[in-house]
């Protein structure tokens, strides 16, 4: 028989040796491994219970923005500073060029978009809505393009 189907059969008895090895393991006999968070069982007695009030509450802005200590002000990435645009000031309502409403879209993999997005005006990507437009996809790419010629 392979070492495989002797560890595994009924009644083998361990060495002490690989007894010593198994009593220093995380977990012992008898405690929960695949439902500790199921109703009911508590991970530990620190946790949130039903009916408590978070520590947090009427904190407001705690861990937001610049008191943040991931927060990197305009080092940010251009996707970051788009989101926050997006976050802060919801979705642009028309496009500024054509005048087209904004609206849901749903695309093929069955994700919704709006139609109208954040597009830069001077290529200085700030975390100002002054410097931000709202433009349909069409209109955007155009302007970008126009955008990428002239500072070229």
């Amino acid at each position: 028989m392979g070492l495989n189907q002797t560890s595994f059969k009924k009644g083998h008895q361990h060495s002490k040796k690989t007894l010593k090895k198994l009593e220093k393991t995380w977990f012992k006999k008898g405690d929960m491994i695949g439902n500790q968070f199921a109703k009911g069982n508590s991970p530990n007695r620190t946790s949130f219970k039903k009916g408590e009030t978070a520590w947090n509450k009427g904190l407001k802005g705690y861990g937001e923005g610049k008191v943040h200590p991931y927060w990197k002000g305009e080092n940010a990435s251009y996707t970051s500073k788009h989101s926050w645009l997006k976050r802060k000031y919801g979705n642009p309502k028309r496009c500024i060029d054509c005048e087209e409403m904004g609206k849901y879209t749903l695309l093929k993999n069955g994700i919704k978009r709006w139609t109208i997005e954040w597009s830069n005006i001077d290529g200085k990507y700030r975390r100002k809505k002054q410097g931000y437009q709202g433009r349909c996809r069409k209109c955007h790419k155009k302007y970008d393009t126009q955008l990428k010629n002239k500072t070229l």
